[in-house]
């Protein structure tokens, strides 16, 4: 099988399970569990309830029932624990000693506490203390020292009453009409309300032995010994991921005997582990045993497993098909529902990504090189030999690996998911004072030395180890052309950029605040840098500051200003400010708006004209076309309420004219 690596991740944790205990009853009707069950799912298809006498026997093992054996598991206590810690909420319905234990069980694993909801029947309906002073005394005196205990829930039940004696009554409790009265469901969703987690993120943590929660992974090695520390819901998410592969699911296709099942899951669960945990540190793991322990206990990953195959077959997500009666051998088959829910968290899992460069690649094989003239300037333009070529498929991995991993600058809007031209100037929109700058020849001054260590310290940020200096290295060599700079038409350019000055933003918007001025805004667009600010107090003084800040600043990075680039404005004197091709206009009334400028606009008018007159015979008529309607739309995403108020009426009359309302008819028939 290819090899994999499991990945740190976010995700909505929207599938609910929950674990119902409490006392098993010959009599359905009196069966408060099933009646909760019942309700649970009500609520929503997403929630799963698993009742353990409904899937399992106690016993040595039958056709329809699973048994302690088939999932390595001696006794009821060890399934128990285990359906509560991969369960999201545990409901024990108290009413006899035998709850009263349970509770005691699950109550003693710590991380367990915030997931119990103990059902208790109302002591005045029934005259007779549910909850011994031992159990108040042990999981309900209230210390504001420590964490929320145990969450209870008093129910008024309905009573069946039995004279045992004439000094001795025997209670029984159920729910009125067999329902889940209003007062109850109230309580139970406030519970449930109070410990919900829609949005779980999965972490690793490195050499750490200490971190108990249900969402991390820690390890650390000592005396030659892996130890990994799996929260509970890792490993459920992990299990899940695992049945996004291909070849697993068909292997657990195969008629096997369970054991032999959980087995193969463990081999290949471990072999991912140890992949993952070696992709994140330098260590070498070669005859290195391994340990997984859950909150710092050692367990037993085939039981882990085995409950969790147990748990999916409980709630229908798969089925354990047995093919000849007399036959023990099953195999597995999976539900819609189940494939549905596994791809959710295929975002856990991808292959292993080899992300040294290829040896052999030659780069003045694959690029080509050309020098334009602009504005009596030479400049060197980079572009791939075609798009299928072998280094522009390296770049897309190298330029998704860094997308994965990185965090752009909250100042930078070049280049950046969700962000534009447009969010740039509107930042700006409300101050009075605007300073432009712009980063002399940017992209070819870029120091390769410096950014393999920015690259490399960005990258762990968010995930530790996930790139050696080595790899920055062949990086940053296999996206450049030369050994300086890099070159501004690699997919991977525009990102390094943002990397290599992700720094640079940081520090330069904390010295800028230490400044008098008012509202001082700082954003980056590539290579052109605007400041603003609000008060004219010293405003001269503090443009020179500003500017004096910034070319110091940049020259850590081996940057200069392109001081003949450099411009002041007072928006209250030229009425609008131009950034990155934006204006900020002031109408008369002061209202202040965003706008492409009249040129554009004016431009767009002529050319959708010009193109409809001569629509029977333009040879580029749908190329001209497409590029209008684009260009119309870029206008419409920045003046977001109409622009053809600006147009004259000697324009508006040509349009109508030519048989349309306006301008967006015309456009819409080109």
């Amino acid at each position: 099988m290819e090899q994999y690596l499991f990945i740190e991740n976010e995700t909505d944790k929207k599938n609910k399970i929950f674990f119902l205990c409490g006392v098993k009853f010959k009599n359905k009707d009196d069966d408060k569990r099933k009646i909760l069950k019942k309700y649970l799912t009500k609520l929503s298809k997403l929630n799963k309830v698993v009742i353990l006498e409904e899937n399992f026997i106690f016993g040595k093992s039958n056709k329809k029932y699973l048994a302690y054996d088939e999932i390595f598991m001696s006794n009821l206590k060890q399934v128990e624990i285990l359906a509560a810690l991969y369960s999201d909420y545990v409901f024990i319905i108290h009413e006899s000693n035998a709850t009263s234990a349970e509770l005691g069980m699950f109550a003693s694993n710590e991380s367990l506490i915030p997931k119990i909801i103990l059902i208790v029947p109302e002591e005045i309906a029934i005259e007779e203390n549910k909850i011994n002073d031992f159990m108040r005394l042990a999981f309900f005196k209230k210390d504001k020292t420590k964490k929320e205990g145990i969450k209870k829930i008093i129910f008024n039940p309905a009573l069946k009453i039995w004279e045992k004696s004439e000094f001795k009554r025997d209670y029984r409790t159920y729910f009125y009409n067999n329902q889940i009265g209003k007062n109850l469901s109230n309580s139970i969703m406030k519970n449930i309300h109070n410990i919900n987690k829609d949005k779980v993120n999965i972490k690793y943590s490195q050499f750490n032995r200490n971190i108990g929660d249900e969402y991390t992974l820690s390890y650390y090695i000592e005396d030659n010994i892996l130890y990994v520390n799996i929260g509970p819901q890792v490993l459920r998410i992990q299990i899940l991921a695992l049945f996004n592969i291909d070849e697993f699911k068909r292997n657990l296709r195969t008629n096997k005997e369970l054991k032999d099942h959980i087995s193969y899951i463990e081999e290949i669960y471990k072999e991912i582990l140890i992949e993952t945990i070696k992709s994140k540190c330098s260590k070498t793991f070669n005859d290195m045993k391994i340990k997984i322990m859950q909150n710092n206990v050692n367990i037993d990953i085939r039981q882990a497993i085995g409950y969790l195959l147990y748990l999916f077959q409980a709630i229908k997500w798969i089925a354990l098909e047995q093919i000849d009666e007399d036959d023990i051998l099953r195999k597995i088959s999976i539900s819609t529902e189940f494939t549905n829910i596994c791809t959710k968290y295929k975002m856990f899992i991808e292959k292993k990504k080899n992300r040294h460069l290829e040896r052999n690649l030659n780069l003045n094989n694959e690029i080509l090189i050309r020098y334009i003239k602009k504005k009596n300037k030479i400049r060197k333009i980079v572009s791939y030999k075609s798009v299928d070529c072998r280094l522009r498929i390296y770049h897309k991995k190298v330029n998704e690996f860094l997308k994965q991993n990185f965090i752009n600058s909250l100042f930078s809007y070049a280049y950046v998911e969700n962000r534009s031209i447009y969010d740039n100037a509107k930042a700006h929109m409300y101050n009075d004072f605007f300073i432009m700058l712009d980063i002399k020849n940017f992209f070819n001054n870029i120091t390769h030395e410096k950014l393999i260590k920015r690259l490399y310290i960005e990258i762990n940020k968010k995930n530790k180890n996930a790139i050696t200096l080595l790899e920055c290295a062949e990086i940053v060599k296999k996206c450049s052309v030369s050994n300086r700079g890099i070159p501004l038409g690699f997919v991977t350019s525009p990102i390094l950029a943002n990397i290599y000055l992700k720094e640079f933003d940081n520090i330069l918007y904390g010295k800028l605040k230490k400044l008098t001025a008012e509202n001082i805004i700082y954003t980056r667009y590539a290579d052109d840098l605007c400041i603003s600010f609000k008060n004219n107090i010293n405003n001269e003084e503090i443009n020179e500051e500003i500017i004096k800040i910034v070319s110091k600043l940049l020259k850590r990075y081996s940057l200069k200003l392109n001081n003949n680039k450099t411009r002041n404005y007072n928006i209250n004197v030229v009425n609008h400010i131009k950034i990155t091709g934006i204006n900020i206009v002031v109408k008369e009334n002061g209202k202040r708006t965003l706008s492409v400028g009249k040129k554009i606009k004016n431009n767009l008018f002529w050319c959708a004209i010009n193109l409809y007159k001569d629509k029977n015979s333009n040879k580029d008529y749908q190329k001209q076309s497409l590029r209008i309607k684009g260009l119309n739309s870029f206008i419409l995403s920045i003046e977001k309420n109409g622009y053809e108020d600006c147009y004259s009426e000697k324009m508006k009359n040509i349009i109508i004219k030519l048989g349309f309302e306006n301008l967006q008819d015309l456009i819409k028939n080109l």
